[in-house]
């Protein structure tokens, strides 16, 4: 299964990522993935659009997180997760705070298109 998947929307680069289902050891090479994808992207008004539905953060987890989001900040414009439910919402709000960065939270994929749709 492919987790990573690129796509052109409204003219931006968004790079779809798919970590549902993912364990936390797995996790933790997924989002050093990530950064790599988008690093050697190139650009600096990236989009990118997360599915974290099942999945568990501790604190290793959400270090990485939060090493990868202050990596990406470079590249990336906006970011949205979806699949996000109560104690994934407190990591990503600490990561967020912690790394100068702003994640748009969502629980399902349609509230994602909405929000792409409404992005300038």
């Amino acid at each position: 299964m492919d987790r990573f998947r690129w796509v052109l929307y409204n003219g931006k680069s968004v790079l779809y990522q798919d970590f549902s289902n993912l364990r936390k050891d797995e996790l933790v090479s997924i989002l050093e993935q990530s950064h790599k994808r988008i690093a050697e992207k190139g650009e600096t008004d990236i989009i990118v659009v997360t599915n974290i539905n099942s999945i568990n953060f501790d604190r290793n987890t959400t270090k990485v997180f939060e090493e990868v989001s202050g990596k990406n900040k470079a590249f990336v414009r906006k970011s949205a997760l979806y699949g996000v439910g109560t104690w994934q919402r407190v990591a990503i709000e600490a990561v967020g705070k912690l790394t100068g960065r702003e994640f748009a939270i969502f629980k399902t994929s349609e509230e994602i298109d909405r929000w792409l749709n409404e992005l300038k």
